[in-house]
């Protein structure tokens, strides 16, 4: 039963509960670079007021996290050496770590977890680090807390916090140098520490290591920060700026370092893309080259620590980035992109440099507010669904102050010069050496005025109409243009019910046909049936504070845009990076994947595969053919090409390989390799069929996809007369349902762009083994097991067989029903509401 008081506070549509909905972000920062502790102050009032947007557990006490990131305090700092007997030299030229250190017994509340020895082993990991990295380390202090009002979760996984005070080596300036040897330093000490056995399973963590900026953070409630860190009380810690955050876990476990905020950003949302965004920058890593970092370069890889958060994830790139020489606003711009390829509001030079971007980097996308600073300037950014609030107030007294909500501080209504939100794919920054807020358009205007990428694009990207139409004697011959086109369907797994319920309505209407949501078949691992592929494939959607968006309405920021080629180096601008091509989606027509085939084009080198394996080979086939497959291809990629053909055509004797396991294996191999960057695949498929089926391509790194089988299917039902459409028009239609129905499928997960689901693997696979999974679909979420690679080649082999013996029937040109939507009396799949369920339903309530 609902409490009175409950009930009470209840008003129309409005629930309490609503109130825990995302995490809170806040910043504050002074126009004028003005550094005091009422900064400070205001900005840990803005956090006790976000309280209500952070989680907590059972206990009252245990927050999911809460923190704050300001600039480095040396006037408190310079106070706390002397206790230490130390002389610390000016502020930018030292640089302090914050740390998490594991367990130890000196506060007397770790309940019997302390751990001195790891304690000093991570000490001595540390100081190793800062001398093989020739960073003099001056002396160390422990960072007063006071835990008693911590719950017994937060206070029983509570590290050792300490901070180390490191000089500025000689020969290195002061500034972005000293912050670029600090980050190199770090790195290598968090790669020996995860190295270390005595620190397995133990907390080593650095929260920030900086000259400018130092981070306070825990797995704390918001109104914690300033009775357990007992610095922040101190007038003499001042800061001109200072990002605060509390913590809303829904996608990991909540502890000590995965509260915000990172040593960049602190974020609100979730990063829908992540699993592809990772994938690429692991892709990335081998072919790099940092005209900045030079041999630094290996010591910081890899990029990213696959433990962290989405945010944290994020934030690794961001710095790696920004490390790298680019600029802070300019990296957030390329992560995070503003919708640009339909929007009408921009200008030819903003959309030529937003397409550039896009060239270098797949977009972050999701539901994301951050607020980032590199402790100069301070800024804030949504994504471009722009379904986080991002508040901001301009205030008189030469303040910006930006939160998740209004009411996080007190401002006098005179006090307030400009008031607004940020709006989808906007994005502001405070720059004190101006003195003023920049604005969206100011920022992303001084970047697209910097190179000619206009020029570049024009010069250097093509479409495929750009492409030579090849002659028909120059295309080599399809190994199974002696086959008949239903024994070419039947092979590929075509139903009857597949031509009827999905090629044909979508041919006709160019939409993807609706079924009701209930399914009464049994799973493709339990059917007794030979099922697609692709039926082992379940796709996720969005949950909890993740919202989908509506790609119909939302059209303006929904991008099917994907490209072929060899693409550049993420780490410097160039015009050899616009060198590719440019596809409007993925499907592909006979006549463009035909020009993709017979490209002749410096810079671009395309080479046709063949998945398919012998009929006759034995046992072991499928798995031997996969990879020989896989060699080849990169045997090929190294060797120059850079637009890899995947085709399933099979000739007499021949299985296809489906489409998707051959993609999924060429994909993880060429990773694995340290190639992936060097080619963008393209699928010739005879398997894919539905919107589904071409979601699995694009979402395990298909680039183009050109489905013959299907296009076959429909210039066949036209010639036949049932459908009444030119046969170019019905296939234009096929495939514009198939895109949309793409596009539809991503937007349920929240994510806009074809480039964000390209490789992002948001499946979950039901009904294949781990060692198939890990193998060929690296990462993907498989939660129940079933066929390994044998279990596959005997369904293609069974299929195979299906098809020679249909060719032997009586109706050679009939294909069989498989009753997948619609029971079917006779050899159709199983069902759970079948005519004699129903029947003995009603007999059981008629006669009791």
């Amino acid at each position: 039963m609902e409490s009175h008081q409950q009930k009470a506070s209840q008003q129309g549509l409005y629930r309490p509960s609503y109130e825990h909905d995302a995490c809170g972000i806040g910043a504050i920062a002074s126009l004028k670079g003005v550094k005091s502790h009422q900064t400070l102050d205001d900005a840990l009032s803005v956090l006790v007021n976000l309280e209500h947007r952070g989680g907590k557990g059972l206990e009252r006490n245990t927050g999911d996290g809460a923190g704050v990131l300001f600039q480095i305090p040396h006037r408190f700092f310079r106070k706390e050496a002397q206790k230490e007997g130390q002389l610390l030299p000016d502020a930018g030229d030292y640089g302090v770590a914050m740390l998490f250190f594991p367990h130890s017994d000196e506060t007397g509340e770790t309940d019997g977890a302390a751990d001195p020895e790891a304690v000093a082993a991570a000490i001595r990991v540390f100081e190793e680090g800062c001398a093989e990295c020739g960073v003099p380390l001056m002396f160390w202090r422990r960072v007063p807390v006071d835990p008693h009002d911590l719950g017994d979760t937060a206070k029983a996984c509570m590290p050792t916090i300490m901070q180390a005070f490191l000089r500025r080596p000689e020969g290195v300036e002061a500034g972005q140098d000293f912050e670029r040897k600090l980050y190199v330093c770090r790195r290598t000490i968090e790669r020996a520490a995860d190295k270390n056995p005595a620190l397995a399973n133990k907390i080593f963590y650095v929260c920030s290591m900086s000259s400018r900026t130092i981070v306070y953070k825990g797995m704390l409630v918001a109104t914690q920060m300033r009775r357990f860190f007992t610095d922040l009380n101190d007038a003499a810690v001042e800061t001109a700026l200072a990002l605060v955050h509390s913590r809303y876990s829904t996608n990991t476990t909540p502890s000590w370092e995965r509260a915000h905020p990172n040593r960049y950003i602190i974020h609100n949302g979730e990063i829908n893309t992540l699993r592809g965004n990772v994938s690429w920058i692991r892709a990335r890593e081998p072919n790099l080259y940092s005209p900045v970092l030079q041999h630094d370069l290996e010591r910081v890889l890899p990029i990213i620590n696959r433990e962290g958060s989405d945010s944290a994830i994020l934030d690794n790139v961001l710095e790696f980035l920004t490390m790298n020489g680019r600029p802070l606003d300019r990296a957030v711009t390329l992560m995070i992109p503003e919708p640009w390829d339909k929007n009408p509001n921009i200008s030819d030079k903003r959309r030529s440099y937003d397409a550039y971007q896009s060239m270098l980097m797949e977009p972050w996308d999701g539901p994301a507010a951050i607020a980032f600073t590199d402790g100069r300037i301070l800024g804030a950014a949504l994504d471009r669904n722009g379904l986080r609030p991002a508040r901001y107030y301009v205030t008189r007294d030469d303040r910006l102050i930006l939160s998740s909500e209004v009411g996080t501080i007190d401002v006098e209504p005179e006090n307030i010069l400009r008031a607004g939100c940020l709006g989808p794919g906007e994005m502001l920054e405070v720059d004190p050496a101006q003195g003023r807020v920049l604005w969206n358009d100011e920022i992303r205007d001084k970047y697209a005025n910097e190179k000619p990428y206009r020029d570049w694009l024009g010069d250097e990207t093509l479409d495929i109409r750009d492409l030579r139409e090849p002659e028909v004697s120059e295309l080599p011959a399809e190994p199974d243009e002696g086959l008949s086109l239903t024994q070419r369907l039947a092979r590929h797994g075509y139903h009857y019910d597949d031509v009827d319920e999905a090629v044909r309505p979508m041919a006709t209407s160019a939409k993807v046909p609706l079924a009701s949501m209930g399914v009464d078949a049994p799973l493709a691992v339990l059917s007794k049936k030979t099922r697609s592929f692709f039926d082992y494939f379940h796709q996720l959607f969005a949950q909890v504070t993740n919202p989908p968006i509506d790609a119909l309405r939302e059209s303006l920021v929904t991008s099917s845009v994907l490209y072929l080629g060899n693409h550049g180096n993420l780490l410097e601008d160039c015009r050899d990076t616009c060198r590719l091509v440019r596809l409007q989606g993925p499907l592909l027509t006979h006549d463009a994947f035909r020009r993709i085939c017979a490209i002749d084009r410096v810079g671009f080198r395309t080479q046709v595969f063949h998945a398919t394996y012998r009929r006759d080979a034995g046992e072991g086939a499928l798995e031997a053919a996969l990879d020989a497959l896989d060699r080849q291809i990169e045997d090929a990629v190294r060797a120059g090409t850079n637009i890899v053909v995947i085709s399933d055509r099979a000739g007499e004797g021949e299985v296809p390989i489906p489409s998707l396991l051959a993609l999924g294996s060429v994909h993880n191999h060429l990773i694995r390799t340290g190639v992936r960057m060097l080619a963008d695949i393209v699928v010739e498929t005879g398997d894919a069929l539905c919107a589904h089926d071409f979601a699995c391509l694009v979402g395990y790194s298909a680039s183009g996809i050109y489905p013959y089988m299907a296009h076959d299917c429909i210039r066949e039902l036209v010639a036949r007369g049932e459908i009444d459409l030119p046969g170019d028009e019905a296939v234009a239609n096929y495939d514009r349902a198939v895109t949309a129905g793409i596009t539809s499928i991503m937007s349920k997960m929240g994510i806009s762009t074809m480039q964000g689901y390209h490789s992002a693997q948001i499946f979950e696979i039901i009904g294949l083994s781990d060692e198939l999974v890990d193998r060929y679909f690296t990462a993907t979420t498989t939660s129940v097991g079933g066929l390994g690679i044998e279990g596959v080649q005997r369904e293609q082999n069974e299929r195979y067989d299906s098809a020679v013996a249909l060719a032997k029937s009586p109706s050679p040109n009939q294909l069989p029903s498989l009753g997948l939507t619609k029971w079917r009396p006779l050899g159709g799949e199983e069902h759970l509401i079948e005519p004699r369920a129903i029947y003995l339903l009603q007999r059981a309530c008629s006669e009791g």
